[in-house]
């Protein structure tokens, strides 16, 4: 069911329910953090494992940090760069924090996102809201009210209506290491941008014991057969006889397909931004393929290609 008023979305996570939120990122579905029975429906809802932790969401960074033991110097930089926005802190937390929100792990992770609405409702939960991203576990991300409510219509959750995320991918999850960012999900926010604010120079591609949403081989993907391509026109005429949607810039390639999506080379969060409302709206085509260009791999085009590699891969 559809809501878009506030309270109530209000009403129905105070009285222990599960609610879909909008966030600038893509859509959240949301427990009260405090209700352990409410936070579980989430993953009975998501058909997700306990092992995966959820991000906490508070109105300020005040809140939010107030669930840390510690805060590394950088992250506070960061925090005050990004937040309100979509990057997500890993930090040692305090005990209260209950172990069926982090996996079991010593750490938190911690997000002020900046949607108004979902900031409005977040000054009603002073102890945060739980909201991983309101799909099946394991599908595609969704990025407006229609998108979710397909997603769980034989589920008893509401969804608050914010219109369409204006970013279209998840949050950047970065850790830290003796001070120095470590990204463990490339997101909204580039490594480049986390450089140049900290100053530092961001760990990436380490291992760390740190288990963060977003991290299976297989993730994001729609039901149609996703092909990741740097010669679209050639992977299209071996799909003569398929219907395929194309997402990229190649204007030939675009002509080969039966439903195409074609965007700025120039402007890649035009690509970010509709990524996933266009793997559901092929799915609801029932189109067989899928072919999206690969985009340079830098800046954006990094966590772009880090989800189109997740959503193809078939294990």
């Amino acid at each position: 069911m559809i809501i878009t008023h506030l309270a109530q979305a209000v009403n129905r996570l105070k009285n222990g329910l599960v609610v879909a939120i909008p966030t600038e990122t893509v859509y959240g579905l949301a427990a009260d953090s405090s209700n352990e029975i409410a936070v579980k429906q989430i993953f009975s809802y998501k058909n997700r494992p306990q092992t995966n932790p959820l991000i906490l969401h508070f109105h300020n960074s005040e809140a939010a940090f107030e669930q840390a033991r510690s805060v590394p110097e950088a992250a506070k930089i960061l925090a005050t760069h990004f937040w309100p926005g979509p990057l997500t802190l890993v930090l040692p937390k305090k005990p209260h924090i209950s172990d069926v929100i982090t996996a079991a792990q010593d750490t938190v992770a911690l997000r002020v996102p900046a949607h108004p609405l979902t900031r409005e409702l977040l000054l009603n939960f002073p102890n945060g809201l739980v909201a991983p991203s309101a799909n099946k576990y394991m599908q595609t991300s969704t990025t407006n009210a229609t998108d979710v409510a397909k997603q769980f219509a034989n589920d008893d959750v509401w969804i608050l209506d914010g219109g369409p995320c204006s970013q279209g991918l998840e949050s950047t999850i970065v850790a830290f290491k003796d001070n120095v960012p470590v990204v463990l999900r490339y997101g909204a926010i580039t490594v480049q941008q986390i450089t140049e604010v900290t100053k530092l120079e961001v760990l990436q591609n380490i291992p760390m014991q740190t288990v963060v949403p977003g991290m299976h081989k297989k993730h994001y993907a729609p039901k149609a057969q996703l092909i990741v391509t740097e010669n679209p026109v050639q992977t299209l005429r071996a799909l003569t006889d398929k219907t395929v949607g194309f997402i990229g810039v190649n204007q030939e390639a675009a002509k080969l397909a039966t439903a195409a999506f074609l965007y700025n080379p120039e402007n890649l969060q035009e690509l970010a931004t509709n990524l996933y409302r266009l793997f559901h709206q092929y799915d609801a085509q029932n189109l067989a393929c899928i072919v999206v260009e690969k985009p340079e791999n830098i800046g954006l085009g990094q966590t772009i290609n880090d989800r189109l590699k997740r959503a193809a891969t078939s294990i």
